[in-house]
């Protein structure tokens, strides 16, 4: 005869458990690095491989600020840290706008669509020469605003301050 004490056991209600779960919520699917993306809102997956061109097409998010862990999931106060970034890919960046909550610059989003348009014309094939002129374009963009002077004004201070 089975004991009534197991069955009581099993019907144990805890409710600082219940409570772990609710803060438990996924914010967003990672693709493991050197893995197949993933799509950061839906968890569907890609058949692109990270690190190809053809990732090109997809919008990639960096999370590095330690509050997810490895799996999307917010982190727990002892939950350990970690260490290494979540890669996030979503279809464009409006996707990743409205499931992130954030409202990105008009600029940079359309930046991104020419920058796709031009490597994948008419949503064919990778276009290397253009991937190319793209990298030596943000390259010089990055090398003339890193060398503009930088606007100091500097006050003249008279003996009498340093008295």
């Amino acid at each position: 005869m089975p004991s009534t004490n197991a069955q009581q056991e099993d019907e144990y209600f805890d409710e600082e458990t219940e409570k772990q779960k609710v803060l438990r919520q996924r914010r967003f699917y990672p693709t493991r690095i050197g893995g197949w993306c993933v799509n950061a809102m839906t968890g569907s997956q890609y058949d692109i491989k990270q690190g190809s061109f053809e990732e090109l097409r997809l919008y990639r998010v960096s999370d590095c600020t330690g509050y997810y862990d490895n799996r999307g999931f917010l982190r727990r106060k002892n939950d350990p840290l970690n260490r290494d970034p979540n890669m996030m890919y979503y279809d464009n960046p409006e996707q990743y706008a409205r499931h992130m909550k954030r409202k990105l610059p008009q600029s940079q989003i359309n930046t991104w669509h020419a920058n796709v348009n031009r490597m994948f014309p008419d949503g064919g094939d990778f276009v290397k020469a253009e991937w190319e002129k793209i990298r030596k374009e943000n390259y010089n963009n990055m090398l003339r605003s890193s060398q503009a002077p930088a606007r100091e004004e500097r006050q003249e201070s008279s003996e009498d301050e340093w008295a």
